[in-house]
């Protein structure tokens, strides 16, 4: 997902951004640094997660400008914990890994985008997790959403390679199972008033 946002940082000037289930932050480091964007939100829930997203933050070089990159803890059921700017832009990677969280994910970009209108891009492996046909097709049932595009692309062979040192292919695959997936969906929703 960083690779497709590097893409098009020229969306995101003088826009704010939200990154949902930041983890590390890469996506939303990448606006951060490559856009112009006013502010970033990256979000998580669990507390080491926020920390080492500080971290990447402070590595990154983007630590001086602390009201432009945001690190927030967020429970998707709790919106006294949701940023309370005006969201532009909502981003999403791989959240979906059951169907019991559709519901929340639907309901946190709705509330983050569907008071102002906005961009949801999300983006998942091409391979079906649990829930994400549901989660797509009910968010397009929803009348203020509008899927602009989906795109899939495969990642390059440098992304799947064996990193570790030492070559093992079975404790690579142990950490890194999700190296063997090549193609990945990126979607776009348009989210009116």
């Amino acid at each position: 997902m960083a690779r497709w946002m590097s893409s098009m940082t020229h969306r995101f000037q003088d826009k704010v951004v939200c990154e949902l289930g930041a983890g590390c932050g890469v996506v939303g480091l990448v606006v951060a640094k490559y856009s112009q964007a006013c502010k970033v939100f990256l979000t998580d829930l669990n507390a080491t997660t926020l920390e080492n997203l500080n971290y990447n933050v402070t590595a990154n070089n983007l630590d001086s400008d602390e009201d432009r990159v945001i690190v927030q803890k967020m429970d998707w059921s709790d919106e006294s914990t949701w940023p309370n700017n005006k969201i532009d832009f909502v981003l999403g990677s791989d959240l979906i890994y059951d169907k019991h969280v559709t519901h929340k994910l639907k309901h946190v970009v709705l509330g983050l985008l569907g008071r102002e209108g906005g961009t949801f891009f999300y983006t998942c492996k091409s391979t079906e997790r649990d829930g994400l046909v549901e989660f797509i097709s009910d968010i397009q049932q929803q009348s203020n959403i509008t899927l602009i595009s989906q795109e899939e692309i495969c990642a390059p062979h440098l992304f799947t390679t064996n990193p570790l040192e030492n070559r093992d292919d079975e404790e690579c695959f142990l950490h890194f199972h999700e190296l063997t997936t090549t193609a990945y969906m990126l979607y776009e929703f348009s989210i009116s008033k």
